[in-house]
């Protein structure tokens, strides 16, 4: 699988300028399984009382559903949304309508006119396509399989899944569980609750936002997943701590770390990137400069994995655990 991570410098809070470049940065990396975007992309961190929140319908979910359509790929990063149940940091990973790429009459332009009535527009109309299931099911053994499911003894818990994994025009969302105290997210946003798994052709990605990085016991693989994606706002001063919790993260559960960050500033911090695919031994597979926009890609090998797993099953001595 190939896989594109987006490092971008976020105009705050306007999703119209934020939104504008991106169709020129899909096509200057075309051929991709998977495109990777940070936290907020459309709007930056809008933690403050008055900063900017997207409305629903979503103005960037209905580009992240054109994007996917226009280049047969998937479409992943998180939104500040306001629900009706409150402001969100909304992850979505947005798959393809349409298997494959399409062609010129398929193209979906920001003025949200489609090659045909599949596809979404940009001017905000989203589908009814939005498909998030809590089909939990238990096993035998209390041990989650690799189809993610739950077992009945406390092994895992709170897993979500979407309806039809795998399948081509669903969305997955997963709401930021771990909300950033630190820098007042709490007052605005309110936390999901749900780990959440999707499949994408033949691949589990877990998704994860930010601050969720420092919880491990959120992030562990319980066999259950191949990658993390990670998309973030993670500021300058803190970058060291980006650069060995996405290290860790990828060793301990034996698995590629997707980490996308941004770069820039807005009214509180500087952000200078540090953007990455690790492989399952920490390594760097493809990287960004720091400070600096601009995209990255790299394969992804699944038979690395499961041999580095068949031959060195940590993952096996793992501990049980139950998370409330």
């Amino acid at each position: 699988m190939r896989v594109v991570l987006l490092q971008r410098s976020l105009a705050w809070g306007d999703p119209e300028a934020n939104l504008s470049h991106l169709d020129q940065a899909l096509d200057n990396n075309p051929g991709a399984d998977l495109y990777v975007l940070p936290e907020m992309f459309t709007t930056g961190f809008a933690t403050l009382p008055d900063a900017k929140v997207e409305e629903e319908p979503s103005q960037g979910l209905a580009w992240m559903k054109a994007a996917a359509n226009r280049t047969g790929a998937a479409i992943a990063g998180s939104i500040a949304l306001r629900t009706a149940e409150g402001c969100r940091n909304r992850f979505y990973f947005v798959k393809p309508e349409i298997p494959g790429h399409a062609g010129d009459d398929g193209m979906v332009g920001y003025n949200g006119t489609a090659g045909d009535d599949r596809m979404a527009g940009y001017n905000g109309i989203a589908g009814d396509d939005v498909m998030v299931g809590n089909n939990k099911k238990a096993g035998d053994d209390g041990a989650a399989g690799k189809d993610g499911k739950d077992g009945n003894d406390g092994a895992a818990g709170n897993n979500k899944k979407d309806r039809n994994d795998g399948a081509n025009g669903s969305v997955t969302i997963y709401d930021k569980r771990h909300l950033f105290t630190y820098g007042g997210e709490q007052e605005r946003f309110s936390a999901g609750h749900e780990r959440v798994i999707t499949e994408w052709r033949g691949w589990r990605f877990l998704l994860t936002v930010c601050y969720d990085l420092r919880f491990p016991i959120w992030l562990r693989n319980r066999d259950d997943y191949d990658a993390i994606i990670c998309v973030a706002n993670w500021p300058d001063k803190r970058r060291y701590h980006w650069d060995t919790l996405l290290r860790a993260r990828a060793i301990e559960n034996q698995c590629y770390v997707l980490g996308v960050n941004r770069v820039g500033e807005d009214p509180v911090c500087v952000y200078d990137g540090g953007t990455v695919l690790l492989d399952p031994y920490g390594n760097p597979v493809a990287s960004c400069p720091d400070s600096t926009q601009c995209e990255c890609s790299g394969e992804l090998d699944m038979k690395m994995i499961q041999d580095y797993r068949a031959k060195f099953p940590v993952l096996e001595d793992a501990d049980i655990f139950e998370l409330k």
